[in-house]
């Protein structure tokens, strides 16, 4: 479109059927308007994950629809392409038991149920076919349940004020209200990788409200040269933050000037200053809309410089607000919970041949085998055979060994790093990074 710079249908026929107002990224262009257009003809960047999730949720609609576990797929090997590259992501019997947790959980509803339902919000968006595809709907007299199936184990996602779930619950309304009366509204999130399942109910009032605010931000969004408004959600998944000014003013803003040249103290005046926006921002984490601009690479390296400095504190904070809770005292908008754990045996050794014995498949089934890596075995050779050091590169690169050490994979150093500069072309490409304990 002329107002906007670009070609809307080019953008369509990108998205492969997905809407530009896509319910997944609602929490972005919902909270900042000048996020979704730079979005959209920005590079996608999703990965395995990604894809893992793609097979997953396929096996999740067979299951729902047929009602029979589809043990024929184990083993299978689907092809899913993200973008630019294709993942071979296996269905195993861990995807298939991640799976049905979610199944039970949505089987066990009353109601009328429809699986992976594709769903219209046009009425919201200032263009038409705005909507997706929701993962589970259930309907009954006077309530509507939407269960949405999230296979990622790295953020967890929670069912209060979820955008994307409540986008389905309105497309859904839209469509069976006049049916069902819907006065309860139940968003459910699913998690399983995470043992995560998690629940949030709103009110009819509730969700025609978020409607009015949706349909708002919506076209507010679809502005050219929209404001950004950065935050914590609405950033988290954006595509151009590395270049986003708005982005960069915020977190100045945030670390009170940790950008500038450091070299003279902050005086007491400043510290003052910055207490005082603590006190006025802190607690919304959000600026002012900016105008849409984008950072230099020289701006970029600027900041960049800070970066360990940054992290480095990030992590003492974090260090010392875990110290306060767990004392027992209250840390405002943060609680102690329960971390993650993995199973173990308590005695390894005797598993095998006890499984062998319970179940009838062979004890070396159970026992993996691996050879150290050529600096373990210097250590080995070292404590063990009493070689030195110096003797051992000659010992490990005979041929008959086939120790071999690859090239580093290119990374960002400081200019007056003591490594020689690599001089680079657009096929250089360095895939085999095996090894990468002697880098």
């Amino acid at each position: 479109m002329a107002d906007h710079g670009f070609d809307l249908a080019a953008v369509q026929r990108k998205l492969g059927g997905h809407s530009v107002f896509a319910p997944s990224a609602s929490a972005m262009w919902l909270l900042c308007s000048g996020s979704l257009i730079p979005n959209l003809l920005a590079e996608d960047e999703a990965g395995e994950d990604a894809a893992y999730g793609t097979v997953a949720h396929g096996v999740a609609e067979r299951w729902l629809k047929t009602g029979i576990k589809p043990v024929d797929l184990v083993g299978t090997v689907e092809l899913v392409a993200e973008h630019t590259q294709t993942f071979e992501i296996e269905i195993d019997h861990s995807m298939l038991d991640y799976v049905q947790q979610y199944v039970d959980w949505c089987t066990a509803l009353p109601g009328d149920h429809f699986v992976e339902q594709r769903v219209d919000f046009s009425r919201l968006t200032p263009i038409p076919d705005q909507g997706g595809t929701a993962d589970h709907i259930a309907c009954l007299p006077g309530i509507l349940v939407i269960t949405d199936l999230k296979m990622g184990k790295g953020v967890q996602v929670f069912a209060k004020r979820n955008t994307q779930a409540l986008l389905y619950a309105l497309g859904s309304f839209y469509r069976w209200d006049w049916e069902y009366g819907f006065q309860r509204v139940i968003i459910r999130i699913a998690q399983p990788r995470l043992d995560h399942f998690d629940e949030w109910e709103v009110s009819r009032d509730e969700l025609l409200e978020f409607a009015e605010y949706a349909k708002e931000r919506a076209h507010a969004a679809w502005a050219p040269n929209a404001p950004r408004t950065p935050g914590e959600k609405q950033c988290q998944w954006c595509r151009v933050k590395a270049s986003c000014t708005a982005f960069a003013a915020h977190m100045e803003s945030l670390l009170a000037g940790v950008f500038d040249d450091l070299d003279d103290a902050c005086s007491e005046e400043q510290v003052y200053q910055f207490i005082e926006r603590l006190e006025d921002e802190f607690d919304e984490f959000t600026l002012a809309p900016a105008p849409l601009q984008t950072l230099s690479t020289s701006q970029k390296a600027k900041i960049y410089r800070w970066r360990k400095a940054v992290e480095n504190w990030f992590k003492s904070l974090e260090d010392d607000l875990e110290k306060t809770l767990q004392a027992g005292n209250p840390v405002p908008g943060y609680k102690v919970v329960e971390g993650r754990s993995n199973r173990f045996f308590r005695d390894p050794s005797s598993v095998p041949e006890t499984l062998e014995m319970l179940t009838g498949v062979p004890a070396e089934k159970f026992i993996a085998t691996s050879v150290r890596t050529p600096a373990q075995v210097e250590e080995i050779l070292k404590k063990e055979g009493g070689y030195r050091a110096a003797q051992l590169p000659e010992l490990l690169e005979r041929e008959v060994l086939g120790v071999t050490k690859p090239r580093g994979k290119p990374v960002m150093a400081p200019a007056h790093d003591k490594r020689a500069e690599l001089t680079l072309t657009v096929d250089d490409v360095f895939d085999d990074l095996e090894g990468e304990d002697d880098l």
